[in-house]
């Protein structure tokens, strides 16, 4: 307890509330005259003092807590951000790749189909080959059929000569319609 003597009356000036004290009090303390007033007001303003040195350290304190809390708050916002991001790029990615296995499924299914259309077209080559063959041969035939009968005598050759001109004139129908239909089947 500090006690003052101010105006000749003894008070205890840190039992007062802070509605008791008035300004003479406080004037009395800076302007201090004792000993005791001098060590009152080397207190208060030790005490005054460590009251704003905490109030400055807990000022700066709450600050930077508050300003790690922020901080904290935005890396955690940015990580849930590139969570999200991560998690639609691997959507995307998943959906890419499903959509890649498709068209790999339908390129070799469409692969598939044109190789099974060039066996066709060749095996197709081939029979038209073979008729075409085939209708050579009649012709030799008939050629050589055509000169035995040269042999013959006139009238048997006139009427195997007709005969013999119109299987001609079919064979070479169906030879140009043969022609023609390689020519469709190359368009």
């Amino acid at each position: 307890m500090i006690n003052t003597e101010v105006n000749g009356k003894k008070d205890n000036f840190i039992r007062k509330s802070v509605s008791e004290i008035s300004l003479k009090d406080i004037k009395d303390i800076i302007f201090a005259s004792t000993k005791e007033q001098v060590d009152l007001r080397n207190k208060c303003i030790i005490i005054g003092i460590t009251v704003i040195i905490l109030l400055v350290i807990i000022i700066w304190g709450v600050s930077r807590i508050i300003k790690k809390m922020r901080k904290l708050y935005n890396i955690r916002k940015k990580e849930n951000l590139i969570n999200q991001q991560w998690m639609q790029l691997e959507n995307k990615i998943n959906k890419l790749l499903q959509e890649q296995e498709k068209r790999e499924n339908g390129l070799d299914k469409l692969l598939q189909e044109i190789e099974r259309l060039k066996h066709e077209k060749e095996l197709e080559r081939q029979k038209r080959e073979l008729e075409r063959e085939e209708m050579n041969q009649k012709i030799k035939w008939l050629i050589h059929q055509f000169k035995q009968k040269q042999q013959m005598d006139h009238k048997q050759q006139m009427e195997y000569k007709q005969k013999m001109d119109q299987e001609l004139i079919q064979l070479k129908q169906q030879i140009n319609q043969e022609l023609e239909r390689q020519k469709m089947d190359k368009l």
